[in-house]
Formats: C-alpha cells, structure tokens, sequence
C-alpha cells in the first residue's frame, strides 16, 4: 500500500478511501490497482498531450473523491461496490484524455474515429495547427475514450475479488461517459437499482455525483501560480486558468442545519471583467448541474436524495468595475412576432421554405453519413421530403426520413432560438461535405409563420428513441414525450391544417408553384399529398434542364469546369454565327450608312476601314430620320405644341427611315444632339439642305440627330472583331431579348437576376438557365429573398468569365479564340473567390 502514501491517503484520506478501507479490504486493493494502473497515465500521458490545460492529473481526481464525499447524503448507507465505484469513476473519468503517440497518429490518419468526427475538419479549424487539433479532438471525446479504455484495459482489475467472474468494467465505463453526456442519456443508459453480486447499485446517482463533483474543482489548487507562470498558456487556455485563481476555497460544501440543505459558495476575487463573465458562465453551469442533481436523485430511495440550495452562493468580488445585478432578458412572445414577422420574412408562406429546407439538409446529411459506411450490396439511401395535406385531421405534415434528432440536438440547436446546428462545431467537424443553408438558428419559430401550434416528431436515424415535442407560439413551455420506435427514422413536423391553408389563397395549385420554385429536386424526391382528393403531385425542379434545344452550332457550359462554388449549367447559342464580327456590315446600323469627308459616300463604296474610325475602342455614328411629310408633321406639331414630342410622334407613327453618318471622330464632335432645325449644320461642312438628296421633303424644316456609339474589340492584323455592349446594356443582349437567370444558394431560390455588366459581347444568347451557389461561405441575407451586393457583382462577373471561357475552349480558329481571350484579359479580368485557379492565371 505504499502508493497510497503519495496520494496522501495515509495522512489525510477522503471519506469515501477511508470508508471503503475500513469497510471491504477486498474492494479497497481493486481502487489500489486502479490507481497503481493509470496513475502515471494522467500524470504524464495527459500532460503531454496538453501542456497548456489545467492539471487533470491523480490530485485532480482526489479531490474529486473529497468532493464526493461532501455531496453523498451518508457514506454509510452506500453499499461498499457504489463506494468503489465512485472512488474508481473518479480516477478514470478523465483516463480518455492521455492518449500514446500512436494513438495520436491513428487519430491523424483516420484509423481512430469518434462519433463520426473527422480530424481534416479539426485540422482545417486550427489552420493546419497539429497540436491544437489533436487537443480539441481528445477533449471532445475523452469521456468515450475513457469509457472505451476502462473495458478494452480493466476488465481484469475491475471485478469483486470474492466473485472472481463478476465484473464491473461496463458499469465503471458508463459512468465515466456519463460526464459529459445529456442528463437524459443518464436516465436511459444507467439504473437507479440494480444488484451486482450481494451488493445494490445505483450508477445513475453515482454517475450525478461525479458530474457535479468534477465540476466542483475549480482554484487555485488546480492551477498552481508557479506553474502558471512558467507554461505561459495562451489564449483560451489562459483564460481557463486565470479564471480558477479567482477561488479562494478549497472546501466548497457547507451544510445548513437549521433548512436541512446544502450549499454550495465560491469566495475570491477578480480583476478582469472578461475573466469574472467566465466565472458567472461556470457558476450558471453549477447551477444547472444542481438541478440535475436535487431533481434526478427526487425521485430515488432516501439514501440517494441530496438536497442542495438550487443556487451557488457566489461571494466573488470584482476589483476596479462593478457587475450590475442585470441581465438580458426575452419576451418569448415579443421575440416570436418579431422574428416571425412579414417585415423581415416577406410573406408568412416562407415559414414552409424553412422547414422544408430543414428536411432537405437533413436527409443530404443523412445521405453522405449512409455514402461513407455503406458496402456493396447495401440497399442505397433514398431521401425523401412530403408536405401531406390532411383536412379531415386538421393537420399539415412536412416529413422527411432524414437524420432526425437527437434530444441533444433539440435541446442545444432546434429549441434554441439563434444557435444553429449546421454552424455548430458538433456538425462542423464532422468533416462533412453538404454545407447547409439553414443556419441562422430559426428552428421551430419558422413553424409558426404557419400554425399556432406545432408538433415536431422526430427519431435519429443511429437512435432508436422518438421524441415527441409540442410547441406553442403563445407559450415558452415546451413538453416532450419519449418513446421506442424502430420503424421510422427523420422528422414530422405538424401544423394545423386551418391555420395552414390560409397562407396560401389559391390552395394547392399555389403551394405546388411555390415549391417548384423555392427548392432544387436534384438528389432528394419532394412530395406534395393531398388525403382528400388522393393526388400526389412529384416535385420536378433539376438545377440543369432536361428541355434544353441544342443543335450542332451551339455550346454547352457546365459552370463547374470553370468555376468553385457555383454549379449549373447553360446553353450558349451558336456562338460562331453570331459573336464574331468580320465585315463593316455585321454590326447593325440604324439606318443606310453613309462616310462623310467633304461629300456624303456610300459607305460600302468609301473604302473606308471601319478600324480607323475606331478611338479607344468605340465607334460614333450620327442617326437622322428623313421626315417624308411636311404637312403631316405640321398637323401633329399643332395637336403637341411641343417640337420634340411632335417629332417623335411622327417617327413613331410613320416608322421613318434614317441615315447613318460616319464620319472622323472630330467631325462627329461638332453636331449637335436633338432638334436640328434647316438653318443649321448637321456636322461642319454639311448643311441641313444635303438631307433633301435622301428624301427629306423640302417643305420640312425640322429633323432631329440621334447619337449612337459602337463599342468595337479588335486586335490589329486579324481580320475579326468582338462588338461590345455599352454600360447600360443588360448582359445577354440580343436584339429586343434579355435573359434572367434563378439563382439558388444551396438549393434553395433566392431571387432571379438580370445581370447588367459593361463592354459585354452584344450578341450573345442563352436558353434560359439556373445557378446554384454552394460556396461554404456565401449566405443569403436573412430574409433569404437577396445576398450582399459585393457578392452579387462577384457571382455576376464569374458567370460571364465562365461564359467566355466555355467558349473559349471550344474554339477551332486561332484568331477568334486569341481575340476572345484578350478581351477578356482586357475588360474581365476582375478577380472573383469564384474563378478556378487555372483559368484565373490565363486572365492575369
């Protein structure tokens, strides 16, 4: 027994050694080999594993043992293997957390995994920090890595001498889960009566003493000054220690005799007001583990019930600030309407687009988890989400067989207004690829838009427990029932079907609109049920259509080759026939052209290169209408008094013929713009009366002059050329056409776009199309209907890139494809997060 001294059991002994020793010598040697077994483990192993944490060596779990020995209401009425137990529990609950060098490379690599955590995912939240990955990963699942330790190592040790072949290693190993584990998994998983051998047991009080116990070690006892100064943790870490020297008092437990409960009470100080909200965070913690503790142990037989004050009593001090005795607080009611409301939201019919993206996000999560375990031969996962109409119920069912919830889930994530699961790190650094779009933490309050009541049924696809919750938007209180089923796995959501149906005036027609435009169906069957008439109508909303007509001349682009983050896909339109330019008469002119340089010439017959009269890529040109019809004119000039209005009536009505007038860059600067009456000039050197050789009736004094310009992209010596858009221009122009496109974030519809970029090819065209944004870091605004303009312009500029370059690469003719791509060097070369990385060098 000399070990034992170390721990100073022989000086000064907690209750529980002493007890246990005095009581069950044979029980007693099996704590001595436990402690002899991992003392050097969480002495040395774990401390090189975290060199910055605060000390959870063997004097940490002595102090656990002393502290339990404060919470239990009698030592003496526990049986000695619930003794042992809780002596044992608290050496090994933190066993998980030493881990060798070659567990550490498993870890690493993949060979061991903990609740489908994936250490790339670690990795990449530490920025590629090894040590701080590892660290992060171990602590989140240390509690499993102790219980898997404790029956994979102490089988043998673990056993009541006297009956060689009982063991405990199960119960020892549950317990030390259940350190971290929901209440509830408590209560489902451990007993509070069972017999083992010739002594009772009950794991679910010791494993609420051990929980409660540990937290309880919190000074300065456990984060030495001396040390402290010489580690010099950072960050997180720092504070984790600088907040346990704020505690002044080893001995926590006080028992008030005269109320007949007991208290718990920190006393210290504290200078920093950082720190101090830490020390309040962790005291809330205390106090909820005392509720847990007072409210579970209720219910057991009176050895078991501990009766402690339902909060810390807190005689920290503040040094140089004060902590006023206020806190935030919310109106249930109040917050409700206000994140519920029409004015952030839109249209309360947007409540369903939540839940159904939900059900969506939950089945793709599900399908990837199902992808990476499923062997050949497995039957393949098949998502499905159903909105099921139910008049005769009364009730509104989104379902889906996704991957449920679990009650941690509900608890931490769906019930908790603002804090989303997907953006948690319980999903994060499960490494998986699907990036949900539902992360602003709504949860249950998107049910509400629609029904005032909301029932949420709901089933893990790895669980076997449903749970049951039902939601009031009147009421805070939330009541859960639990049940076994092994039929149903995912998520029902339940409306009232009255409430329900008047969001959506034109009844079903109306939803099936809005659901074959809100949601890509790629990958997942969405369903729309309607009991009463027995119609099931099949969502169909493929983010590629299957209608697109194509001939031999045109270009198909999937946005992928080109692009991170953006799929989709898109139908260029004879692109040869129609983009490149190669004579004078491709571009299209208002009206017969002519070349003025001391006398008007037929431009076909001027030998003019069009080239020349090209400056800084733009070509001017002067339009006229020749107004046939003095008199006519006079008669309308009558009817608008107003000359330009008269003008432009006449034009409109007659569908006038004009001329085009090029001319010198020089010489176009000298006309000027609107009425040109007969005493004047139409540019230097060419006089109004020069109109009558074209058909302007000379009993006609007015006309008007018209600017157009031309924006021309050409490389000197070939023999094409790329006419432009001007800035005002929408982006796919095509004579009397535009084109929008549906743009989608992860799936879900967030608004159509038109885009308007400057110096674009002018005779582009596109069959319709879509885009789906699944960039991990582009999110819609919270009202889902639009996205930050920057990102906006960003996706803009990529899709156009994409544009050219799809056809870029698919062209035969050297010329045209050196003048596409210098174009885009020219005017697109803007950098977006967007552009694959090859195709971003070529534009540099």
């Amino acid at each position: 027994m000399k070990e034992l001294s170390q721990l100073h059991f022989e000086a000064n002994p907690p209750a529980l050694i002493l007890a246990l020793k005095e009581r069950n010598d044979d029980l007693y040697s099996v704590a001595v080999k436990v402690y002899r077994k991992i003392k050097d483990i969480l002495d040395t192993r774990i401390a090189q594993v975290f060199p910055d944490y605060t000390l959870h060596n063997i004097n940490h779990s002595l102090r656990i043992i002393n502290y339990m020995g404060d919470i239990v209401p009698s030592i003496e009425k526990l049986s000695d293997l619930e003794i042992t137990f809780l002596i044992c529990s608290a050496l090994l609950h933190d066993i998980g957390m030493g881990a060798s060098t070659s567990e550490v490379e498993n870890i690493k690599t993949g060979i061991i995994n903990y609740n489908s955590y994936s250490y790339e995912a670690f990795l990449k939240k530490f920025h590629n920090d090894h040590v701080k990955a590892v660290q992060d990963y171990i602590r989140r699942v240390h509690a499993l890595r102790s219980a898997e330790y404790i029956k994979n190592e102490l089988e043998e040790i673990l056993i009541i001498p006297t009956m060689p072949n009982t063991n405990f290693a199960e119960e020892i190993s549950k317990i030390c889960q259940a350190h971290t584990e929901d209440v509830s998994w408590i209560e489902k998983n451990l007993n509070i009566y069972s017999l083992k051998g010739i002594y009772t047991i009950n794991t679910q009080f010791c494993a609420m003493v051990l929980r409660l116990a540990d937290l309880l070690d919190f000074d300065s006892e456990r984060t030495p000054p001396s040390l402290f100064k010489t580690l010099e943790p950072t960050g997180v870490s720092q504070e984790e220690w600088k907040q346990h020297f704020s505690v002044d008092n080893s001995n926590k437990i006080t028992v008030d005799t005269s109320r007949g409960y007991k208290i718990i009470e920190l006393f210290g100080k504290c200078n920093d007001s950082v720190i101090h909200r830490k020390i309040l965070k962790y005291i809330e913690w205390i106090d909820s583990e005392i509720e847990n503790i007072n409210k579970m142990t209720s219910k057991m037989e009176s050895q078991y019930v501990v009766n402690f004050k339902s909060h810390v009593r807190n005689e920290i001090k503040s040094e140089g600030y004060t902590f006023a005795d206020l806190r935030f607080i919310i109106d249930f009611r109040q917050i409700t309407n206000l994140l519920m409301g029409e004015q952030i939201y839109g249209h309360r019919k947007n409540g369903l687009r939540e839940l159904i993206q939900n059900s969506i996000d939950a089945c793709k999560t599900r399908k990837e988890i199902e992808d990476r375990h499923r062997e050949f031969g497995d039957e393949v996962y098949r998502p499905v989400v159903k909105i099921i109409l139910d008049s005769n119920k009364n009730q509104v069912i989104i379902s889906d067989n996704g991957s449920g919830m679990t009650i941690e889930i509900l608890k931490k994530y769906f019930l908790n207004v603002g804090s989303s699961y997907y953006t948690s790190d319980d999903y994060i650094l499960k490494g998986l690829k699907h990036k949900p779009i539902g992360n602003y933490g709504i949860g249950f309050l998107a049910g509400f838009m629609l029904s005032d009541i909301v029932t949420v049924k709901t089933r893990h696809f790895e669980n076997s427990t449903r749970y049951e919750v039902e939601l009031s938007k009147e009421d805070e209180f939330v009541s859960i029932k639990e049940s076994e089923d092994v039929k149903h796995f995912g998520t029902d959501i339940i409306l009232k079907y009255d409430q329900f149906m008047k969001v959506w005036p034109k009844g079903i027609t109306e939803i099936e609109e809005f659901l074959n435009l809100y949601f890509l169906s790629d990958g997942v069957d969405i369903e729309l049920i309607d009991k009463n008439s027995e119609k099931k109508i099949d969502i169909i909303n493929n983010l590629v259509s299957t209608e697109q007509n194509t001939n031999i001349n045109d270009i198909v682009i999937n946005l992928s080759d080109f692009l991170e983050g953006i799929t989709g896909e898109l139908v260029v339109k004879s692109p040869i026939n129609y983009l490149f330019s190669s004579t004078f008469e491709d571009i299209y002119l208002k009206g017969s052209p002519y070349y003025f340089d001391n006398e008007m010439i037929d431009f076909g017959d001027s030998g003019v290169n069009i080239f020349n009269l090209v400056s800084n890529g733009e070509l001017k040109v002067i339009n006229i209408p020749i107004i046939d019809d003095g008199k006519s004119l006079d008669k309308i000039i009558e009817v608008f008094e107003d000359l330009d209005e008269a003008l432009n009536h006449y034009i409109e009505k007659n569908n006038t013929d004009y001329i085009t007038i090029l001319a010198s860059d020089d010489k176009i600067a000298t006309a000027k713009e609107g009425i040109l009456s007969y005493q004047e000039s139409i540019i230097d050197e060419l006089d109004f009366s020069a109109l009558y050789d074209y058909g302007q009736d000379r009993l006609c004094n007015y006309t008007l002059i018209d600017f157009e310009s031309f924006y021309i992209f050409y490389l000197p010596g070939n023999n094409v050329f790329l006419e432009l858009t001007d800035n005002s221009s929408k982006l796919f122009y095509f004579p009397n056409r535009s084109y929008d496109f549906k743009l989608y974030i992860k799936g879900v519809y967030v608004k159509s776009l038109s885009l308007s970029l400057n110096k674009m090819l002018k005779y582009l065209r596109l069959e319709e199309f879509k885009i789906n944004v699944v960039k991990d870091d582009i999110i819609p605004t919270v009202s889902r209907d639009d996205i930050n303009k920057e990102i906006e312009s960003d996706i803009c500029n990529a899709i156009y890139q994409a544009i050219c370059l799809g056809v870029y690469v698919k062209l035969n003719d050297p010329v045209q494809k050196e003048t596409l791509i210098e174009y885009l060097k020219q005017f697109k070369s803007i950098q977006t997060p967007f552009l694959k990385e090859k195709y971003r060098t070529m534009l540099c």
